[in-house]
């Protein structure tokens, strides 16, 4: 199964609300058969691909831009600014402000 159109698919609708339900259906497969195949063929699992881009899209808008959390939690499609700073929290192990904090004083 060729994932171009997965890949695709995910960096154009990226954000927490993109369930693997439209990714399968675009694949015109299961999303067991996507996930099994996806897991096989990439070596991680979907939802924690998509989990690491988010993520990769969060710190580079939390570390390189003035936009606020909560801006940032809308941007990226998550139901509040509280659930994108556990997201953030537990993918980087520190609040988007303090890891935004530490970057300025490193540049300080």
């Amino acid at each position: 199964m060729p994932f171009s159109k997965a890949f695709a698919l995910i960096e154009d609708r990226l954000g927490a609300d993109l369930r693997l339900v439209a990714i399968a259906e675009e694949q015109g497969v299961s999303v067991d058969a996507f996930s099994a195949a996806f897991t096989r063929n990439i070596g991680i699992g979907p939802k924690e691909y998509i989990s690491r881009r988010i993520n990769e899209k969060a710190l580079m808008m939390v570390g390189h831009g003035d936009k606020k959390i909560k801006e940032i939690a809308e941007t990226l499609r998550f139901n509040d600014e509280f659930y994108f700073s556990r997201f953030f929290k537990k993918m980087n192990g520190s609040s988007p402000s303090a890891y935004r904090a530490s970057l300025k004083n490193q540049v300080t």
